[in-house]
């Protein structure tokens, strides 16, 4: 059993070089994972005919041999905790704007590929005991429609 959740995240390799992989709470000081939504869900499939003919009752069906779905959404709502949690806030966002990502961990152990799709709006500063914190949701594009096993 694995005790040590760790969530990654990776740009799309840019004019062909491979980007860094980065571990969301380590190299985002004060990023602390709260939870994803929508990681195993599939989208609906889109290119699979059924055609029906008021003389029968039987569909005529055509299945492709590779399936293409709708791309669903996945929201990711993260906490940034501590004295720099609205500069590493910004960084984060930076980090994801703009660009395609993979996201994974080990965890669920699946892979996605997705892109940021909706506006950001952090919460107010709250206060836990004496911590202060901000939590955000983001909202992102299944760009595959599903997720994949991650090593």
């Amino acid at each position: 059993m694995i005790d040590n959740y760790k969530f990654y995240m990776q740009q799309y390799p840019k004019n062909g070089v491979i980007q860094p992989i980065k571990d969301l709470e380590v190299d985002f000081i004060g990023l602390k994972y709260s939870k994803l939504m929508g990681i195993d869900k599939y989208g609906k499939i889109k290119n699979i005919y059924i055609e029906s003919y008021p003389e029968s009752s039987e569909l005529r069906v055509w299945i492709p041999e590779i399936i293409t779905r709708d791309n669903p959404e996945i929201e990711l709502t993260l906490y940034f905790v501590g004295v720099n949690r609205r500069s590493v806030y910004h960084q984060f966002v930076q980090y994801i704007s703009g660009s395609k990502l993979y996201y994974w961990d080990n965890c669920r152990n699946r892979k996605v590929a997705i892109l940021l799709t909706e506006p950001v709006e952090p919460s107010d500063d709250k206060l836990y005991g004496s911590t202060p914190y901000i939590t955000a949701s983001f909202k992102f594009t299944n760009l595959d429609g599903q997720s994949e096993q991650s090593i």
